[in-house]
């Protein structure tokens, strides 16, 4: 990527912002005198925990805040300000000078109509032209955000889009009336790495082509790191350290925008080292303490953090670069040593102005081990679960003259999973991983092939031999709100597999399902709670404790963390590798996050339209890898280094339909080193080529000698 121009004349200023929203005589401070800006042609990003304040900053720019909040401070757009427009005057703002792209695409987009109508709707609601000029101007813009053969797909439905298109169509219809502004709000939050990438580029090309200031929410620093020429840091509402990209990479003064950095997953990380994590969470917007905010998490705090709260100041050595910090001053001058832990009394003894959430307030502050277990000894595991040309197809839609095509989500797919290790599976949507793993489970019934728990082989099974299965193999999936019933407290959902299979009486029920809790890393009063009173990081622990009620050898865990803040997704990382040390879990994780996987798995299946392409260690897929997908997918990983913004182009286009995939190597239509008559024609056998190695493609051998990864992916340690 391209380094951003210089940034020119300031489009959008927020000062003093404080948002209070008042229900049922609560009054909840979501917002607490935040201060930023943005200029013509620059990228702000804005990164924090959720719950930070980062989102209901620009909704209360786009006037789009509800009823009950009262909003103070200042807002001025090019020098207007917008608190004191009537809606009448901030819709003609809206669309026309400040446009947004929401983070689910599918909510913001209306199924029944077509997607140039949509975009159509946007023009003519801020310009006088004719619906058929509105209809050519939405097919244009289609183009401009890579929507292939625009002119036909203009009036197709939202759901005949793939999810990286959907959002490419949120982009053209936030760019209709050429804006300014453009508020990006966690754009890419449930992307492929592969689509992520194509947003990504198609986003700061745009905003060069046009000179717009461009406002990007996100919890992915990868994607910061690439992006962004200023970055803000935002907690409980306030922000704590701002300053130019680089510098918050390089020098992170703030403790809290250090702990970030450092609780995040990477590929250029040596093999097994461990992620920090920040104890407890964000305090209750009801009862904040009066000194730093922060002060009840850090690990520098002292006597004057809990009296006085700090300013935003900037640091001695300029450039922009300010912090909220009473200790400033001594953390920018041994930016990389650790400060003695705690000067003075600890303030993470007393829990009265914390909320027990995703850890428990009096976590211990030290790293975390290494979330990998380390290299297994010579004697290779036991196999739990083994898979043997596997297949799952759907049958397709048809009609009254032809039979229907079936959906070979999984075709032929062999693997193995280890006790006590963890596979970690990966590939774009559509390639099957999920259908994968709810065949395993039983919760799919298999086209063909075979799925064996320790030499029983599951279509053979009785009826009582199923629950049994499913007694020693549990899932955790990607949504946990959704698998939760909302009308059960969570003491009763961490119970409900003990009732199905009658285990105990209820007390002893309630009572396993405390001490599971406290597995988690959970208090045991959570229990009286309901899913909906729960972050989302505890919503995922108290998933893993349900998981666990059964006393299960093998957990599968779909996404677990895609949708998670960075330090809650540090702290699942390493609850689940402490559970596995202490209970002996076999993992399957799923996961688009490749730097997780390499976090947390021993070895690493790559899944492709339905067939396994790369499978092998980690250190292998990930610091050799053979087959050009897995090449692709590392490289659209984000570098979290904004000195390292130049990078391969991302893979193009989309994997083609599984109801018909391409003759030969599936992959051959995307792949730059396909040759002709032989990866069209032939599909390559997935064969050890390596020892533990396995690659399904013709031309590994030639790849390997003739390329090598990206060095900042190949950190093996």
């Amino acid at each position: 990527m391209a380094a951003s121009a210089p940034a020119g004349a300031e489009l959008l200023a927020i000062r003093d912002l404080r948002v209070t929203f008042r229900a049922a005589g609560r009054d909840v401070h979501a917002v607490r005198g935040a201060d930023l800006s943005v200029a013509e042609g620059e990228t702000l990003a804005v990164v924090g925990e959720s719950g930070s304040g980062k989102s209901v900053t620009m909704m209360a720019a786009l006037g789009l805040l509800p009823e009950n909040a009262e909003v103070s401070g200042s807002i001025r757009l090019r020098g207007r300000e917008l608190l004191a427009m009537d809606e009448r005057a901030l819709r003609s703002v809206r669309g026309a000078e400040i446009g947004v792209i929401f983070q689910d695409p599918m909510s913001s987009l209306n199924p029944v109509h077509t997607v140039s109508r949509q975009i159509a709707e946007a023009i003519r609601a801020h310009a006088d032209v004719s619906r058929g000029a509105a209809h050519a101007r939405s097919v244009e813009l289609l183009g401009e955000v890579g929507i292939p053969d625009p002119r036909t797909r203009a009036d197709d439905y939202p759901h005949q889009f793939s999810g990286g298109m959907r959002q490419r169509v949120m982009i053209a219809m936030a760019l209709a009336c050429g804006p300014r502004v453009l508020v990006a709000d966690e754009p890419t939050t449930a992307l492929d790495v592969t689509v992520q990438a194509q947003i990504v580029d198609l986003v700061d090309r745009i905003r060069r082509d046009r000179g717009m200031a461009v406002i990007w929410i996100s919890h992915d620093l990868g994607v910061v790191a690439q992006l962004a020429d200023r970055v803000t840091v935002m907690y409980a509402g306030r922000v704590v350290e701002q300053g130019p990209c680089a510098d918050l990479f390089d020098a992170a003064v703030h403790p809290y925008t250090a702990g970030l950095l450092r609780a995040m997953p990477r590929l250029d990380a040596p093999a097994g080292s461990p992620l920090e994590v920040i104890p407890g969470s964000l305090p209750d917007p009801e009862t904040q303490p009066e000194g730093c905010v922060f002060a009840p998490r850090c690990d520098h705090a002292h006597d004057p953090c809990a009296a006085a709260r700090p300013a935003l100041l900037p640091l001695a050595a300029g450039g922009g670069h300010a912090v909220a910090c009473h200790r400033s001053g001594e953390l920018s001058a041994v930016v990389g040593r650790p400060l003695p832990a705690r000067v003075g009394p600890t303030l993470r003894a007393g829990t009265d102005n914390v909320r027990s959430h995703d850890a428990p307030a009096a976590a211990p502050p030290a790293a975390a081990p290494p979330a990998a277990a380390p290299a297994p000894a010579a004697a290779t595991p036991p196999v739990v679960v083994a898979l043997e040309e596997l297949r799952v197809h759907y049958r397709g839609r048809g009609s009254w003259r032809r039979a229907a095509a079936p959906v070979r989500a999984v075709d032929g797919v062999t693997l193995d999973l280890e006790h006590g290790r963890t596979l970690g599976l990966v590939g774009e949507s559509g390639s099957g991983k999920s259908t994968l793993a709810r065949a395993l489970l039983g919760l799919e019934q298999p086209s063909g092939g075979t799925v064996a728990f320790g030499g029983r082989v599951l279509d053979s099974m009785s009826a009582a031999g199923l629950r049994d299965l499913r007694r020693t193999a549990q899932m955790v999936f990607q949504d946990p709100a959704a698998s939760m019933n909302p009308a059960l407290r969570v003491e009763d959902v961490v119970g409900e597999p003990l009732r199905i299979n009658r285990r105990g009486s209820a007390a002893e029920q309630r009572a396993r399902a405390a001490e599971l809790l406290e597995v988690v890393e959970l208090p045991r009063e959570l229990g009286r709670r309901y899913p909906h009173q729960l972050s989302g990081g505890q919503r995922q622990r108290v998933a893993i404790a349900r998981g666990l009620a059964l006393d299960p050898q093998v957990l599968v865990c779909d996404e677990p963390v895609s949708a998670l803040d960075v330090s809650v997704q540090a702290q699942i990382i390493t609850l689940l590798s402490r559970l596995q040390a202490e209970l002996g879990l076999s993992l399957l994780v799923i996961s688009h996050d490749l730097a997780v996987i390499r976090t947390i798995a021993h070895r690493v299946a790559v899944m492709y339209l339905g067939r396994i392409v790369e499978l092998g260690g980690r250190d292998d897929v990930f610091g050799r890898p053979r087959h050009p997908y897995t090449r692709g997918l590392l490289d659209a990983v984000p570098v979290p280094d904004p000195h390292r913004r130049s990078r391969p182009a991302p893979l193009a286009g989309d994997p083609p339909s599984p109801v018909a995939p391409p003759p030969g190597c599936r992959f051959h239509e995307r792949c730059a080193f396909a040759r002709p008559g032989l990866c069209d024609t032939t599909p390559p056998p997935l064969e050890e080529q390596r020892p533990g190695h396995w690659t399904a493609c013709h031309l590994a051998d030639e790849i390997a000698a003739s390329s090598a990864p990206d060095p900042a992916h190949a950190a093996t340690g």
